[in-house]
């Protein structure tokens, strides 16, 4: 997904202002820069986790079959480069 959100290098994104994914949790200081891909965090950087914008109204894996899914947590003061993915197993 191509947008607009980074219009130099330097710009940042604070996480906790850009997850939608009820898998992620992000401390309150944590910020990515997705300059050089220009993607949203979700969409740019975490592969393989249920709960994203299209997943999430597909189905529910966990209130429909009982399944244990990864989350993904990232602390308070992370700093998350753009080209970085994060790779998950469901």
């Amino acid at each position: 997904m191509n947008n607009n959100n980074f219009n130099k290098w330097s710009d940042t994104k604070y996480l906790a202002e850009m997850v939608t994914n009820p898998m992620i949790e992000v401390g309150k200081y944590s910020y990515y820069s997705g300059y050089y891909g220009n993607d949203d965090f979700e969409d740019g950087c975490v592969r393989y986790l249920w709960g994203d914008k299209k997943t999430r109204y597909a189905f529910n894996p966990n209130e429909q079959f009982g399944w244990k899914l990864d989350k993904l947590i990232i602390g308070n003061y992370v700093c998350i480069a753009s080209g970085v993915v994060i790779l998950t197993r469901g």
